[in-house]
């Protein structure tokens, strides 16, 4: 028997009390404010593709200089010794680099989502294809991969990456920030250009939109290795900042329950 009986209450107080408690527990949309994101400004309207060039794994960044803490973190472990411990930047070179008009950044922010979200897709989405490889004296007839083999074939997504940025450009997907409004109001895609390190990669895609522009890189930029940063060790040190010396100096109080010297 409940300790409260509902006869104590009136219609309207068992009302008011419903209310207020689903009151407080209903989802409330607001506005999206990606300017208290605190992002430098600038920050999305490029994207840069860092490609391996011995096992065609693709990382992404939105800057120029590639992070290896959050490099390491986009590589996923795909069988023993397939998964580097650290990033060479003699192994590494920039693929393409998208870039978007100044001010979009958000967009150039969804379609990093979005790129992270299809390659997640791709590396654990693999049919029964990922077990056979083609065999040059018998095409009919395919061979089975080795556990090592197919843990190369998982992480070489360079084929897949572009095929999805293709898509995403072209504004796939159900709540897309690549359609925006013109000066009319009607919603169009927001151009994009895409600079290639080579410029036959584009041709993985079946198709592209009207709204990418493809350009090719300088062979300066091409040829030279990719610039790496260690800020994991930075964030690490800034999270545990060292106390002043007259801090370390100073003895420590003894409390009400403390004995001894």
């Amino acid at each position: 028997m409940s300790a409260f009986p509902a006869s104590r209450f009136s219609v309207g107080q068992l009302a008011l009390r419903t209310g207020v408690r689903f009151g407080h527990i209903k989802p409330q949309w607001k506005q999206p404010r990606p300017d208290l994101a605190g992002h430098a400004p600038g920050h999305g309207e490029k994207i840069y593709f860092y490609t391996h060039i011995g096992t065609d794994e693709i990382v992404y960044s939105h800057t120029s200089v590639l992070n290896v803490y959050k490099a390491l973190k986009q590589m996923p472990f795909a069988g023993k010794k397939n998964k580097p411990a650290k990033i060479r930047k003699d192994l590494w070179r920039q693929l393409a680099v998208v870039s978007f008009p100044s001010g979009q950044g958000v967009v150039g922010q969804s379609v990093f989502q979005r790129l992270r979200e299809f390659r997640t897709r791709h590396l654990h989405e693999w049919g029964d294809e990922m077990f056979l490889k083609p065999n040059p004296a018998k095409p009919s007839l395919k061979l089975s991969r080795s556990r090592k083999e197919r843990g190369a074939a998982i992480i070489a997504q360079k084929p897949n990456s572009i095929a999805d940025l293709a898509a995403v450009l072209a504004g796939a997907g159900a709540g897309s920030r690549m359609w925006i409004q013109d000066e009319s109001g009607s919603k169009v895609l927001c151009p994009a250009t895409v600079q290639w390190a080579n410029a036959g990669d584009h041709q993985y895609a079946q198709s592209w939109t009207d709204n990418v522009t493809h350009i090719e890189m300088d062979q300066e930029q091409r040829k030279e290795p990719v610039e790496v940063e260690e800020r994991a060790e930075d964030d690490a040190q800034e999270s545990s900042p060292v106390a002043p010396a007259e801090e370390l100096s100073e003895p420590k109080k003894k409390g009400l329950f403390s004995w001894g010297s």
